[in-house]
């Protein structure tokens, strides 16, 4: 099983012949802040004072744009981030483009370039911009390092009927271990392995599920609509494959 290195950062201070570098197997460790602390600590001045390493924070332009809502629906969608395990819903509501993370939340996206919006936000000073090369979007926010996730599917409603095409077996290769999954008369959908036990999943969007540990989330592989396996992530692992016995 592989671990993977989520977060990683590295600066230099050419001055104080000083490297800093940070490596994490956490998704959501915040290594810019940590950086910050560590060379509070080792970068201390003749007057006491400070020093940081420089740092850009993201351009606020003032000046604001108008899109028309054939263009303002081209970027309508679900964009994921494996190393986040977590979506974002991109829609069109009163002529005005939305950022959701969550169903308690939407943010208005103000643009000031045809790929590029301000989140109207009362706290966050956040620049999210679409790349239609790489179909994604990358959220800079403040001093943090940039947020990128990937499109995932157009239609923003989730299908539930669909169920039985995911049941049978998933074998993986790496792990030599087995997951089946299930549904019971309910319809609810559960993840089963021989030493783990029964692990019911949620849906959170067409073909992802999360689950308890050790499954994390769960994203099936679609072919020509057909279930052919799926990659499980959690807090240490990504992306493995397990394929489905056929």
């Amino acid at each position: 099983m592989t671990f993977g290195g989520f977060r990683a950062l590295a600066r230099t201070f050419p001055e104080e012949q000083l490297n800093i570098v940070i490596l994490t197997n956490y998704s959501r460790s915040n290594i810019g802040s940590k950086a910050n602390e560590i060379s509070d600590i080792l970068l201390v001045k003749k007057n006491n004072s400070i020093t940081k390493p420089a740092t850009t924070s993201a351009k606020l332009p003032a000046k604001f744009i108008k899109l028309s809502k054939k263009k303002l629906q081209e970027f309508e969608g679900i964009y994921w981030s494996d190393s986040e395990k977590s979506g974002r819903k991109i829609y069109l509501k009163n002529d005005t483009l939305q950022y959701s993370s969550s169903a308690e939340n939407e943010w208005p996206l103000l643009p000031i370039g045809k790929q590029t919006f301000i989140m109207n936000h009362p706290s966050i000073k956040s620049i999210v911009k679409f790349d239609n090369s790489t179909h994604q979007i990358i959220i800079k926010t403040d001093n943090n390092l940039p947020g990128i996730f990937i499109f995932l599917q157009k239609n923003l409603e989730i299908k539930t009927n669909e169920f039985n095409t995911h049941v049978g077996n998933y074998y993986s290769p790496e792990l030599k271990t087995m997951y089946s999954i299930s549904i019971d008369n309910k319809s609810n959908i559960y993840l089963e392995h021989s030493r783990h036990g029964l692990i019911k999943l949620e849906q959170l969007y067409d073909n992802i599920f999360s689950g308890h540990w050790p499954v994390g989330t769960v994203k099936k592989r679609n072919e020509n609509g057909n279930i052919t396996g799926l990659r499980m992530s959690n807090g240490r692992t990504r992306n493995v494959w397990f394929k489905k016995d056929i």
